[in-house]
C-alpha cells in the first residue's frame, strides 16, 4: 500500500503534536514550492533525501508499432528526475538483505559506485 499525503500529515501531526490542519498547510507549501522550482527549471536538493532536477530528452525519430515502415518524429521534451541519497536509502533497504562485504548499491542512477561498510549487520556508506 502506498503512503498518501494525508498519511504524511497524520504521521507528522502525531510525531510533533501539531494540529493536522497546520501540518497539512506546511506539507502543501513544501510540495507547491518544490513543484514551482522544478517547473522553473531549477534543481532542488534536499540533503539526506535526494535531488529533483529537470532533464531534457532530445528529439528523435521513432516507429509506428502498427506500421513499422512508418517513421514518427518524437519532439524534445523535459522531464523531472529524482536521484535519491543512496546512504539514507541503503540504510533502509540493505538492512533487509544478508550483509556481504562486496555488496554494491543497486539503486538506479546511484551517486557513484560506493562500497558499503558492514557494521552490526547494517550497511552504511
Amino acid at each position: 500500500m502506498s503512503m498518501t499525503k494525508r498519511d504524511f500529515v497524520e504521521k507528522i501531526a502525531r510525531a510533533t503534536g501539531l494540529l493536522q490542519q497546520d501540518v497539512a498547510v506546511a506539507v502543501q507549501l513544501l510540495l507547491d514550492t518544490l513543484a514551482d522550482e522544478v517547473a522553473a527549471g531549477r534543481t532542488v536538493e534536499l540533503r539526506d533525501f535526494g535531488v529533483f532536477d529537470v532533464v531534457t530528452r532530445k528529439a528523435r525519430v521513432g516507429r509506428n508499432p502498427r506500421r513499422p515502415e512508418e517513421t514518427v518524429a518524437i519532439p524534445a521534451r523535459a522531464g523531472v528526475r529524482f536521484r535519491c541519497d543512496c546512504r539514507r536509502h541503503c540504510n533502509h533497504r540493505c538492512a533487509l538483505r544478508r550483509p556481504r562485504d562486496d555488496h554494491r548499491c543497486r539503486i538506479r542512477r546511484c551517486w557513484g559506485d560506493r562500497r558499503l561498510q558492514v557494521s552490526d549487520g547494517l550497511h552504511s556508506h
